[in-house]
């Protein structure tokens, strides 16, 4: 399994033009972590908190830019950021949930760099070291926001954050799957009816 997990995530950054696209999607998600940060400090009620959100807030906009900037460098032209909203995680959930669902983002965030780092240690030392820089920082928020969630302390926080995780990772895996889906879909569909054409056309004369 492991030898299989390696061969599928090694197939997924060599495809044509998938480096800069998945770079350009880390990009994304980086900065819509950077407005949801920005209305937490905003709303929360605890100063150094606040504090805390904003200085977050401040290096996911810089990943942002790291990552848009090695985008650019892997297509070789200009990126842009899509202006994109945000889901309003800390007015829905409350703080403790808002905070549960942080952390177990950059958990999730610091595992997947890892490997994105041990991947192109070798391939492209200029992009491993870009994204060893974001690594440092996801371990550093990993660990301050289980800090804050443990001071904040609510027992079924981490349970709905969880779900709602999962909820949304799957609307986002579903909405990238539409499309090729769809063409797969249609594509199989012309195949089949092929033959029913050939047939109407040999019927009988005015047959429908």
């Amino acid at each position: 399994m492991r030898a299989l997990a390696d061969f599928v995530y090694t197939l997924s950054w060599r495809l044509p033009g998938r480096t800069w696209r998945r770079l350009l999607a880390f990009a994304e998600a980086e900065a819509e972590s950077a407005l949801e940060l920005r209305c937490a400090a905003a709303l929360t009620t605890d100063a150094a908190r606040a504090a805390r959100y904003l200085e977050h807030a401040a290096d996911e906009a810089r990943h942002a830019q790291i990552l848009l900037r090695r985008a650019e460098l892997a297509k070789q032209a200009p990126s842009m950021l899509p202006r994109r909203g945000h889901a309003h995680l800390f007015a829905r959930l409350g703080e403790a949930a808002f905070l549960a669902f942080v952390h177990l983002g950059e958990r999730r965030g610091r595992r997947q760099f890892e490997a994105h780092v041990r991947f192109f240690e070798k391939r492209d030392p200029a992009l491993a070291n870009a994204l060893r820089s974001i690594l440092a920082d996801e371990r550093r928020h990993e660990a301050y926001t289980a800090e804050l969630l443990t001071a904040v302390g609510e027992p079924r926080a981490t349970r709905r954050a969880r779900w709602l995780d999962r909820g949304m990772r799957w609307r986002r895996a579903g909405g990238a799957l539409t499309e090729p889906l769809f063409a797969l879909t249609m594509g199989l569909l012309y195949l089949l009816s092929a033959p029913l054409a050939a047939l109407v056309r040999r019927g009988p004369a005015g047959w429908r």
